[in-house]
């Protein structure tokens, strides 16, 4: 599997995943439902990446964020922590978070991929994250999936 993609209610599928993946690649993707609250999602979430986690090798995470309201940011730290650990555990590899970002929020999970790269155990890899704005949604391009 090259990457897993978590999607946040109201989020558009961001065009550039599909250019960086190529012709040939092999995409998870976990959608929030629009009737599940931010905790309910974030726990869904995190038992399907413990599972899509033992049976591939994810080299890539992505968060896709939507508009965001109350919960949201306790749930996207948490995915974006389940999505560094899978992907370390996975050999390594880049996490990406699409969407604005409160500045306390990226130092702190910034700090925490620093941690998880100076343990040392065997068989996990060094684990890259990085913070991407959104690109504008165009009319014709942009589709609606979560």
């Amino acid at each position: 599997m090259d990457s897993i993609v978590v999607m946040e209610s109201g989020a558009h599928w961001p065009a550039w995943v599909d250019r960086e993946a190529g012709a040939v690649s092999n995409v998870v993707i976990l959608a929030r439902q629009r009737s599940e609250s931010p905790a309910e999602f974030e726990a869904r979430a995190g038992q399907r990446l413990a599972q899509v986690a033992e049976l591939g090798s994810p080299k890539r995470g992505i968060l896709v964020c939507g508009p965001g309201g109350r919960g949201t940011a306790s749930c996207r730290k948490g995915l974006l922590r389940a999505l560094l650990e899978v992907v370390r555990r996975a050999g390594g590899g880049e996490v990406v978070c699409v969407g604005e970002q409160e500045r306390a929020l990226s130092d702190e999970l910034m700090a925490h991929a620093r941690k998880l790269n100076q343990r040392d155990r065997e068989g996990t890899g060094i684990v890259r994250l990085r913070f991407r704005r959104p690109e504008p949604a165009s009319a014709e391009l942009a589709a609606r999936v979560a």
